[in-house]
């Protein structure tokens, strides 16, 4: 993995060739087996507007939902890869802000499908400490980026990039104009644990 870490015009992290080949076989099966399943917005828990409308027209579901046990999913499981020592002292010898994934004790995952002219409108996940969006597709795309408005910034996304940034900064994904493309998205957090539920 090629890890890119940088923090303008906010901290984020690009990674590189996250899967290696064995990883993006098992990847792409799962996938296979996923598509047909995949609901819509309302389905998977999207983004509302003010208004109540979803803030986006992708497929998806909530791994996490439909897993009743996490080691049962590759996708889950190899996403797993960046809760280890060395990628946690790589990152915060960047920046402290990433201690939120050293000490995050919660995170959801969904797989999203965005086809030609799938879009999502910029919103903000406020209780998302760390958001992993991992893009995947076996043909050529364009469009379909993660841009930020408030900071007029756009993260080119391409085929097995992993972009890392501060859920709670707004964002959302451009049209895509060509293809399609598979997203691994994770929300990542640091939950206080409720007295009650011990």
């Amino acid at each position: 993995m090629n890890i890119q870490i940088e923090n303008e015009p906010f901290p984020y992290i690009i990674i590189e060739n996250f899967f290696d080949e064995s990883e993006s076989n098992l990847i792409w099966k799962e996938i296979d087996f996923l598509y047909p399943k995949l609901g819509s917005p309302k389905e998977f828990i999207a983004a509302e507007d003010y208004d109540g409308t979803y803030m986006t027209d992708s497929l998806g579901l909530d791994l996490d939902g439909i897993y009743p046990k996490r080691k049962i999913s590759d996708i889950l499981t190899i996403a797993d890869k960046i809760y280890n020592e060395d990628f946690y002292f790589q990152i915060e010898s960047k920046n402290e802000y990433w201690n939120a994934i050293r000490f995050s004790n919660k995170d959801y995952t969904k797989l999203r499908f965005y086809n030609e002219s799938s879009s999502y409108k910029p919103h903000r996940d406020i209780w998302v400490n760390a958001l992993m969006s991992i893009t995947l597709s076996d043909v050529e795309f364009s469009g379909g980026d993660l841009y930020f408005p408030c900071h007029d910034f756009l993260i080119e996304t391409k085929n097995n990039r992993t972009v890392i940034f501060p859920g709670w900064i707004e964002h959302g994904v451009t049209e895509i104009k060509k293809g399609y493309r598979f997203a691994i998205t994770r929300f990542i957090h640091c939950a206080m644990e409720n007295p009650k539920d011990k």
